[in-house]
């Protein structure tokens, strides 16, 4: 098991887990559905180095996306907020997602 960060090639990976990700929060087909404006966010979000890759076997098994705030009322300094855990169906109940 290890952690990296996204690169380009995990893009589709991501998109795919946020479209599940919108299916188990019961959204229809045509809203789960990504977008081409959600593959320029998360493209985006890659490059900038906030999304989180945990890998089993060399191969992508969730995912963590995060942003960094640094204008948060009553925080000083940096608050990071997380905005998606996403663990591959054939990989959930194993303790991946506390892991990220």
């Amino acid at each position: 098991m290890s952690f990296r960060d996204a690169r380009a090639d995990d893009l589709r990976f991501v998109l795919d887990g946020l479209a599940d990700n919108r299916r188990i929060e019961g959204r229809s087909p045509e809203a789960a559905a990504c977008t081409d404006a959600d593959e320029a966010e998360y493209a985006a979000r890659i490059a900038a180095g906030t999304v989180r890759i945990l890998e089993i076997d060399d191969q992508p098994a969730a995912f963590l996306s995060y942003a960094l705030d640094f204008e948060v009322m009553y925080v000083a300094g940096a608050f990071l907020w997380i905005d998606l855990v996403y663990v591959r169906a054939s990989m959930r109940g194993r303790g991946l997602g506390k892991r990220l």
